[in-house]
C-alpha cells in the first residue's frame, strides 16, 4: 500500500511540473501519440490531427501495424501551446484502422477494404486529465492535451459489433523526455470512443 501511495505521488508531482515546465516554454519538441491494441487484435492504422485554421497534417509515418507487444508511435509534430501550457491550435485528431488476421509486411490498405475512423475533437473529454489524487487539503492540476513535448497512449480494443467494431479501451500520458517513463492511466469515466465505418 505504501509502494502504491508514493508511486502516485511521484506521478502527480511529475505531471504538475510537466505542466508547469510546458507554460514556461520547457517543451523541446512536438507531441506524439501511441497506439497498442489489445488480445490478439491485428490493425493497420494512420492518425491525422487538424489545426483551428482547418489545416490538416498527417502525422509521419503514416500508415503503422498496431499489436498488442509494441506500441506504434506517431510523431504529430509542434501542436503549439500558449502560455498556461494548453495547445488552442490544435482542433482535432483523427484515427483511421483497418482490421487484418495478421501483419502483411509492406502492405496499405486496399481501396476495397473497410477502414473504421474516430474523431477527438479538442474539447473532447479523452483529452482533459485532472489530478485523480486532489483531496480539497492539497493542490489540483488540469492538463490539457495533446500538448508539445507529451506522449499519448492509447490502447484499441474489439467491441463485437460490425459496424463498430473498434474502442478505445484505455488512455495513458507521460512526458515524452522522461527516463524514467513515468505514466500515469487515467479514468475513460464511463465513455465510449467506438470507431466508426468510413
Amino acid at each position: 500500500m505504501r509502494k502504491s501511495s508514493i508511486h502516485r505521488a511521484a506521478a502527480r508531482v511529475l505531471l504538475h511540473a510537466a505542466a508547469l515546465g510546458v507554460a514556461s516554454g520547457g517543451a523541446a519538441h512536438g507531441a506524439a501519440i501511441e497506439l497498442r491494441s489489445v488480445g490478439h487484435e491485428v490493425l493497420l492504422c494512420r492518425v491525422e490531427h487538424r489545426c483551428a485554421h482547418d489545416t490538416r497534417f498527417e502525422a509521419t509515418p503514416a500508415w503503422q501495424w498496431v499489436v498488442s507487444f509494441a506500441p506504434a508511435r506517431f510523431e504529430l509534430g509542434a501542436v503549439l501551446d500558449d502560455v498556461d501550457g494548453d495547445s488552442p491550435y490544435f482542433s482535432s485528431l483523427t484515427l483511421s484502422c483497418v482490421r487484418r488476421d495478421r501483419i502483411t509486411v509492406g502492405e496499405l490498405p486496399r481501396p476495397d477494404e473497410p477502414s473504421y475512423s474516430l474523431q477527438l475533437d479538442r474539447v473532447d473529454p479523452l483529452w482533459a486529465i485532472a489530478d485523480p489524487h486532489a483531496t480539497p487539503s492539497a493542490p489540483s492540476w488540469h492538463s490539457e492535451l495533446p500538448r508539445d513535448g507529451s506522449l499519448v497512449s492509447l490502447r484499441l480494443g474489439p467491441t463485437g459489433l460490425p459496424k463498430q467494431p473498434l474502442r478505445i479501451v484505455g488512455a495513458s500520458f507521460r512526458l515524452d523526455a522522461d527516463p524514467a517513463d513515468v505514466r500515469t492511466d487515467y479514468p475513460l469515466d464511463g465513455h465510449d470512443w467506438r470507431f466508426i465505418e468510413d
